[in-house]
């Protein structure tokens, strides 16, 4: 029979196994701001796609109980390095293993947005605004020095139906935008249910 002293002992045995299992469950990942080179759409939609597709990877990894870098701490450490996703030459596996290595994190996140647009579907009495957008995704096992998905090209659409209120070919397109990411991803989340439901947008 266990005394008092051999059951505390115990317990904090238990716990701290439980703590650790916990840890292990929850990695670190830096979420880079989304990057948007389609250059033919207008700067108000190119902000809009940007802002909700930021807004949808916090929600996808903070659900899994991801702990997420701060983004001033990532912004300023792309600054530090004089680091721009935008130019093509930087979107490179080296350069995101070292931006990961220096903010000591588990994973890194890149997304770029390549090209968006909108078309319509012609019925006999009205007409359903699509959206199209293509993406670039990038996660890298930094703690392993593995990719995961390096550059992965994704094609996505909206779907349309005039019955809903975001018809607008502009309200598509950022709709498209998240819908790009969400198919690129979805493999390596699947791997990390969700502990509470994401936002619906």
């Amino acid at each position: 029979m266990l005394d008092g002293g051999s059951l505390f002992r115990a317990s904090l045995v238990g716990l701290s196994l439980g703590l650790s299992g916990a840890a292990a469950a929850a990695p670190s990942v830096a979420l880079l701001p989304v990057v948007n080179v389609a250059g033919e759409n207008w700067e108000q939609l190119k902000a809009r796609q940007s802002n909700v597709c930021n807004s949808y990877l916090r929600d996808q990894f903070t659900s899994r109980g991801f702990k997420i870098s701060p983004a001033d701490a990532v912004l300023k450490e792309m600054k530090t390095e004089g680091i721009d996703f935008s130019d093509d030459e930087q979107q490179r596996r080296a350069i995101l293993f070292q931006l990961g290595h220096a903010l000591r994190v588990d994973f890194i996140v890149l997304a770029v947005i390549t090209d968006t647009r909108a078309s319509t579907n012609s019925h006999v009495i009205y007409t359903d605004s699509v959206g199209h957008a293509s993406a670039k995704i990038w996660v890298l096992d930094v703690a392993h020095e593995k990719a995961v998905i390096s550059g992965k090209r994704i094609d996505s659409e909206s779907g349309g139906s005039r019955l809903t209120y975001d018809n607008r070919g502009s309200d598509r397109q950022v709709q498209a935008a998240v819908n790009a990411l969400r198919d690129g991803l979805k493999d390596f989340l699947s791997g990390w249910p969700a502990a509470t439901k994401p936002r619906r947008r």
